[in-house]
């Protein structure tokens, strides 16, 4: 439900009338202090450094679309009764954090991005289309930042030490309990990101299709290329699916993954004229730690020679 100015001003009266009558919070109900976040790999690594110290809930629920969701009035009456919201930078934040604070003036807004240079996001034009002046006029590269930084384990570390800062600031006394747990969590990833490293060694400057252009900073970081077939949001058009299928058969391409969140027609077209297997992978999977094995898995057996 989409909330115009009027209908947020009355339930922002509603809000601070229930919390006047101290109403309860429509989320788990819990003497722990409430952490909210917008994407369920947060509430994986919010929990490896808090662990049971703290309630972590997830304004995204699964299956939804982190760049179009829009809160339900339930979930913004609970917000008013978090202590901290852990921001990771996808794009409903970019209208909602302002009303978040409107809400709950009291509440901790953590970037957890705070140190991270984030990369251009990525897509068939800037890849294939820069050389050609009249085509580059026509779309133009705006530098849209890409904020799929949670699918990398390196930048995770940072997120983990800005995640481990709030912490200590919600809750000084226990400072020493979350340092141990932020420093096993950092262990975990450093050998997280030496097994996937591992797998994909052989499939070193390789190719791959995505639909949604999630996987930007991963194929970076294990020296792989991701090229997207969703452009500026949208499915291609009849032209820019010929572009795509042209450049698929010129590089060999022999996977395209695609995300339940999005509807991936085209994936399935390009998949049947090339002749390559389309598979889907969340980047949104609550399981963050096996996701990202099992996607490192899935490229290495598609993209290493056999």
């Amino acid at each position: 439900m989409r909330l115009n100015f009027l209908q947020f001003t009355v339930l922002f009266s509603i809000i601070m009338i229930a919390n006047l009558l101290l109403v309860s919070p429509t989320w788990a109900e819990d003497d722990k202090p409430l952490i909210a976040a917008s994407i369920l790999p947060q509430k994986y690594f919010i929990q490896q450094v808090a662990k049971d110290d703290f309630r972590v809930e997830i304004m995204v629920p699964p299956g939804a679309n982190p760049a179009t969701y829009e809160p339900k009035p339930s979930q913004l009456v609970s917000l008013s009764k978090a202590s901290a919201y852990m921001a990771i930078g996808v794009p409903f934040e970019k209208t909602w954090l302002k009303r978040f604070s409107d809400i709950n003036k009291g509440m901790m807004i953590v970037d957890t991005t705070a140190g991270i240079t984030k990369m251009p996001a990525v897509s068939i034009h800037n890849l294939t289309l820069r050389k050609n002046s009249e085509e580059s006029t026509k779309h133009p590269n705006t530098e849209e930042l890409d904020p799929h930084i949670w699918l990398s384990p390196r930048l995770v570390k940072i997120q983990a030490k800005n995640i481990y800062n709030a912490l200590i600031s919600l809750d000084p006394a226990n400072q020493k309990k979350y340092r141990h747990n932020l420093e096993d969590f950092l262990a975990e990833l450093n050998l997280l990101d030496e097994q996937i490293r591992h797998l994909l060694l052989p499939a070193k400057g390789r190719k791959f299709l995505v639909f949604h252009p999630s996987w930007g900073y991963f194929a970076k970081d294990y020296n792989l290329t991701m090229i997207p077939i969703e452009v500026e949001g949208n499915e291609p058009s009849a032209s820019e699916l010929a572009k795509i299928i042209d450049l698929a058969k010129k590089e060999g391409i022999k996977i395209i993954l695609t995300q339940p969140e999005f509807n991936a027609r085209s994936a399935e077209i390009i998949a049947k004229e090339i002749g390559c297997k389309v598979v889907p992978i969340s980047p949104l999977s609550p399981d963050w730690h096996n996701n990202l094995l099992n996607v490192a898995n899935v490229l290495a057996e598609a993209l290493s020679d056999k």
